[in-house]
């Protein structure tokens, strides 16, 4: 099937709305040049791709990666994770998003009981990170390319191949679940219920006056609490948080619809235009019009 739009629709909670792929074959491949960051959020389905250029940080619940060109990554499914560019060039990454289906069809069967839900299941096991400096690492990635090659290119069986590449990707990472035993305690799990609560909130408010205590309230804990929750989990302040969504939010404004600039940033809850200009500058590292310039 042809490449996918990277754009990332999300709900109130973070999840992402975007369906990946068909009914029938609910995979789908993407070819991502990261000019921008792509904002934290969650999906149903599990993610794996290869850095095809440049480096970026791939972010996740309370950890920082960093993954360079020729490096890999797999992400669970329900993994809460954001990618940023790591330096001031684009990278361009290639990644497949799959069902966990696709690779155990039905839940009765040996694949999904043995194999795919242990691994789903596994909270420690989030993300993993494939350097090519062993023989099983370098099998993963090239399961991957094969997986999404075949899902751009449509060769003749390609659904026979994609499923196999991924199975065995699966599989391999599967057997690597003693390594990721442990890791998940009680207060990684209570802040992760409580940042998926902030981030629903700030989602939904986003275009308006957002106080901080607004935010904590939302997941009934103090200032502090949430201040504390929003550095361990997602590696930044609510504040800061904030003013990066509402940029994301202004950004794809800019790609996508034929508003003003002014009327995008007035929708994003920015109605100081000079504020605005400097702070999307600051983290696009254009203007608000050269970056509709060369993205639309």
């Amino acid at each position: 099937m042809p490449l996918s739009s990277s754009l990332v629709p999300f709900d109130a909670g973070g999840r992402e709305t975007k369906e990946h792929g068909t009914v029938l074959f609910p995979a789908a491949a993407y070819n991502t040049t990261m000019h921008y960051s792509i904002p934290w959020h969650w999906h149903t389905y599990m993610e794996a791709g290869i850095l095809q250029k440049g480096s970026v940080r791939l972010l996740t619940e309370g950890h920082v990666f960093i993954i360079h060109e020729g490096e890999g990554f797999f992400l669970n499914a329900d993994a809460l994770h954001a990618f940023r560019r790591n330096g001031k060039e684009a990278c361009e990454m290639h990644s497949v998003v799959f069902a966990p289906r696709i690779v155990a069809g039905s839940m009765e069967s040996v694949y999904w009981q043995n194999y795919v839900s242990p691994l789903l299941n596994n909270r420690n096991l989030k993300t993993i990170i494939l350097k090519p400096d062993t023989d099983e690492s370098r099998q993963i990635l090239q399961d991957i390319r094969t997986a999404w090659e075949n899902t751009v290119q449509e060769p003749a069986g390609f659904e026979f191949t994609v499923r196999n590449a991924l199975s065995d990707a699966v599989f391999r990472i599967r057997s690597r679940m003693e390594e990721h035993s442990g890791r998940h305690s009680s207060r990684d799990q209570r802040d992760e219920a409580r940042i998926r609560m902030m981030l629903a909130y700030i989602e939904d408010h986003f275009h308006e006056e957002i106080a901080l205590e607004d935010i904590a309230a939302s997941a009934a804990v103090s200032v502090n609490e949430c201040m504390r929750c929003f550095r361990r989990t997602v590696q930044t302040s609510p504040v800061q948080y904030v003013r990066q969504l509402r940029i994301q939010k202004a950004a794809a404004l800019l790609r996508t619809t034929d508003l003003k600039i002014n009327e995008a940033a007035a929708a994003c809850g920015f109605l100081d235009m000079s504020y605005f200009s400097r702070i999307f500058r600051s983290y696009a590292g254009v203007t608000p019009t050269e970056y509709r310039k060369t993205s639309t």
